[in-house]
């Protein structure tokens, strides 16, 4: 680090030990672009940021951000250095884990498979539906309403409109109890006993965490309904059909794709998920991309930030389990507290 930068942080109240010390995150994050030196002001130039971008809430990171160290230019390296990264602490190589999709066959769950569509028209509650053919982020746009069974009927009728519960939607909470808790109940007990326990992908100390309306998720749509491409900052993932049949086509989120795809929306800040608005479902598949096709009874493991985008082949009812960032760092934290007390 440069003697100017070391003094600025001395300014700031940092000390060589608390500097040595501190948190992945950097100071100067929070930092609005006048408080910064000027060398710390032309790193981020060179990195994409401009003064009124880092002062934004709602701006996207610069495309570097999203480039493998081996990928940056010379320039952008030494930006990078000045700001205190080397290439193992890079940004981009905290991103995402190995592609390792994994299907899952003949994952029979009585006590979820009779929750089809007869089962869930049967519900008298209103439903929150969005456009099942958007290209591009669908969490933001305009939703309809309509009771579940009218919604049925309609989708039956071959109706575009798609039901979409996932993480944090408000609308859960009328369907906790008919369908979220059962969710909950039935599929994370057979996870936990699935291969995916056996290669380290529901680690152990996912069992700490305590889950809730937002590790539930449920998808119901027509014929030909989609989820364009994105990626979801979850840490666990994975997608399971009760009826119908969906096509799945992933992409790794790695060095062999660097720099072909870009956020065009990011939602909360790119904490949660990052739409491309680009069709990949239609045409040829893109390079390095894989395509899934499940049933009932089968699921989908979509490893952490890797690219995908899902194609509803014919009406179909599905449900989700995710555990996101937030989760896993509070079960490691209370499984190192039981560490400390053993």
């Amino acid at each position: 680090m440069s003697l100017p930068v070391q003094q600025y942080l001395r300014d700031q109240g940092w000390t060589s030990v608390m500097w040595d010390n501190h948190s992945n995150d950097d100071p100067y994050w929070d930092l609005d672009w006048d408080e910064m030196p000027l060398e710390w002001q032309n790193a981020l130039l060179t990195l994409g940021w401009t003064d009124e971008t880092w002062d934004s809430e709602s701006a996207m990171q610069p495309l570097s951000h999203y480039t493998p160290w081996k990928k940056l230019t010379n320039e952008e390296k030494e930006a990078a250095k000045i700001l205190g990264f080397v290439e193992d602490e890079w940004l981009w190589g905290n991103w995402g884990e190995e592609f390792n999709p994994v299907v899952l066959r003949n994952l029979s769950i009585p006590e979820l498979q009779v929750m089809d569509l007869d089962y869930l028209s049967r519900l008298d509650v209103m439903v929150e539906l969005r456009d099942g053919d958007t290209v591009g982020d669908d969490e933001f746009g305009v939703r309809e309403k309509m009771h579940m069974s009218d919604y049925i009927q309609a989708l039956r009728s071959g109706s575009k409109l798609y039901l979409k519960y996932e993480d944090h939607d408000a609308f859960k909470q009328h369907i906790r109890r008919e369908v979220g808790e059962k969710v909950l109940q039935h599929l994370v007990p057979v996870i936990q006993k699935s291969v995916l326990r056996e290669q380290g992908i529901y680690k152990k100390v996912f069992d700490h965490v305590s889950f809730n309306d937002r590790n539930w998720l449920i998808w119901v749509g027509g014929a030909n309904t989609t989820t364009s491409m994105h990626w979801d900052a979850d840490v666990f993932n994975l997608l399971w059909v009760v009826q119908g049949r969906k096509r799945v086509v992933l992409i790794p989120n790695d060095e062999r794709t660097a720099g072909d795809y870009e956020c065009q929306v990011e939602v909360e800040d790119g904490e949660h998920s990052c739409w491309t608005n680009i069709d990949i479902l239609s045409g040829p598949l893109p390079p390095h991309a894989v395509e899934i096709e499940i049933g009932p009874g089968e699921g989908v493991y979509l490893p952490h930030l890797s690219w995908h985008a899902v194609q509803n082949l014919e009406s179909t009812v599905a449900y989700g389990f995710r555990i996101d960032v937030d989760q896993e760092e509070e079960a490691i934290r209370i499984v190192n507290q039981i560490d400390t007390q053993v």
